[in-house]
């Protein structure tokens, strides 16, 4: 068998081989090699990704692609696609309910924020809007302006595949390693753009014009062409305070400062307590995230105090949510005491009205399962959130563990008893016993009460 001398294409190491074809050392350098041209022709589509375009932008509007310093690419698209999965879009306003936001200011006075899963978060547009550029000292990741290399520096007029390029350059390898495993899709308003040049040629729109136009306006020109009516969805924004739970709970996990992690607990756990008083209101809804949605399953732990206003109460937790994701310090007695002022506790039973209806089935059935599970460990969270803010203290803990006992004490008795359930206003159990009234004789009416009457 002849050997023959060759050079990996991947490694570049020497080795020897009987196969004509080799061209690589090992196996797994022929899965590395593939990958790598695979991660060149996903880098290939830089340009046409809606992700990396918003990149771009962000680039272009700090003035550096140093704001990617230290990123974390899976991350960074984490929260930037979940952002748009809170929808609250407004066409005829051309306005978005949730904003994605800088918690080091993006322009700021003598430092740029970082493009970093812990320099932004998802947040209310109308808070961000009144927050603006102000910047919480020492919170959030920034580099200062005095420290900005030239080579990295973008013109805000820079097309979009320059600043993509110098973005390539600027992450190497990390780049590299990203697109192996996650594909960089061209954004579907390319196509769309191919399909309307391709389909009417005679559309007076040049196809470059056509490609930096958005998704909504591109259906809406294509839908007009072919003479038809646009499909509309209408998809109903989330529930901001569900928003802020996520992001504050996401910032408690991620945050290497315990006293920080800490912070961003507690006030998830004061805004946990406001929207379960909010989610068990007459035609609240999507708090599924907070409470779980499990049929026939609530928990209404809290109410609302007489005479409070719910608005203000709602307003102050989405506020405070807000200033403590900017970095602010949480003011834990000032929420601590404005939470009992408003709300007060009822119970810490969940309740399960499905055996109460005859619906035993549903207890197995397999589609509901996986929600009653949600809906216990979400429960769970809810009472340690009520425990962390105060609103449960060692008085109503004592009311309510006698009113459980009581409660135990009257199940234990008519499950000693055992008694037959009655289905129905003929069914009668076996024990049933029926006993008529005493006999009330009825005073005599006249005439006899006239001694002199003789009635024979």
């Amino acid at each position: 068998m002849v050997q023959r001398n060759k050079v990996c294409q991947h490694c570049n190491t020497e080795f020897s081989t009987s196969q004509y074809a080799a061209k690589y050392c090992s196996v797994k350098c022929r899965t590395q090699s593939r990958n790598t041209k695979t991660a060149s022709k996903r880098i290939a589509n830089l340009p046409c990704s809606d992700e990396w375009l918003w990149v771009s932008r962000e680039c272009k509007r700090a003035g550096t692609v140093e704001i990617l310093k230290d990123v974390d690419l899976v991350e960074l698209f984490s929260v930037y696609r979940r952002r748009f999965k809170c929808y609250g879009w407004n066409e005829d306003k051309q306005k978005s309910k949730f904003h994605l936001c800088h918690i080091s200011p993006a322009q700021g006075k003598d430092t740029v924020g970082l493009l970093h899963h812990q320099n932004l978060f998802i947040g209310g547009s109308l808070a961000n809007q009144v927050h603006g550029a102000t910047a919480v000292e020492g919170a959030g990741l920034c580099i200062k302006r005095s420290s900005l290399k030239n080579k990295w520096l973008v013109d805000e007029k820079a097309t979009d595949k320059a600043v993509l390029s110098k973005v390539k350059s600027f992450l190497g390898k990390k780049l590299i390693e990203y697109a192996k495993t996650h594909p960089i899709r061209k954004s579907q308003r390319f196509g769309l753009a191919k399909k309307i040049k391709t389909e009417f040629p005679k559309c007076e729109v040049p196809l470059a014009e056509l490609e930096r136009m958005g998704m909504t306006a591109l259906r809406k020109l294509y839908a007009s062409l072919q003479e038809q009516e646009l499909y509309t969805l209408s998809l109903t924004p989330r529930r901001t305070l569900c928003v802020y739970v996520e992001e504050l709970e996401r910032f408690a996990e991620q945050c290497s400062d315990p006293i920080k992690s800490s912070d961003y607990a507690f006030t998830a756990a004061a805004v946990r307590c406001v929207a379960l008083w909010v989610m068990n209101q007459r035609g609240e809804q999507g708090f599924g995230a907070i409470g779980g949605e499990a049929y026939g399953c609530w928990f209404n732990p809290v109410r609302l105090k007489p005479g409070q206003d719910g608005s203000n109460l709602r307003d102050f937790a989405a506020f405070t949510a807000f200033s403590v994701l900017q970095g602010a310090k949480p003011d834990r007695k000032l929420i601590s005491s404005t939470l009992r002022k408003y709300l007060e506790p009822v119970s810490l039973d969940h309740h399960d009205s499905r055996n109460d209806h005859g619906d035993d089935w549903l207890v197995h059935a397999s589609w509901v399962v996986e929600d009653i599970e949600l809906f216990i460990q979400q429960t769970e969270k809810n009472k340690d959130a009520l425990n962390t803010v105060g609103l449960i203290d060692g008085e109503f803990l004592y009311w309510w563990l006698e009113s459980r006992k009581e409660a135990l004490q009257i199940a234990s008795f008519y499950e000693e008893r055992e008694f037959t359930e009655c289905r129905s206003e003929f069914d009668y159990p076996d024990d049933y016993f029926q006993v008529e009234d005493d006999y009330v004789p009825s005073p005599p009416v006249e005439p006899w009460y006239d001694p002199e009457l003789v009635p024979f």
